[in-house]
């Protein structure tokens, strides 16, 4: 049973040190040179941001009449 546990701790260490050499993803291409254009492009928010928050502020207002409602009864 010692000797099982051993080789177990061994195992382990040996795919803990490992892990430094190991990556999943290539590194990322170097910035673009020069320019005023921010990383990631200048694209704008659009409508589809004002329609999730206005329908999260809906959502929220309605919970919160739920549980006044519930309070109250």
């Amino acid at each position: 049973m010692r000797v099982f546990k051993l080789k177990i701790a061994m195992l382990m260490l040996c795919l803990f040190m490992a892990l430094g050499r190991l990556e999943a993803q290539p590194p990322p291409p170097p910035d673009p040179g020069g320019g005023d254009i921010p990383i990631g492009g200048t694209v704008p928010i659009g409508g589809g941001t004002i329609i999730l928050i206005t329908l999260g502020v809906g959502y929220a207002v309605r919970k919160a009449y739920q549980a006044r409602e519930k309070i109250i009864e």
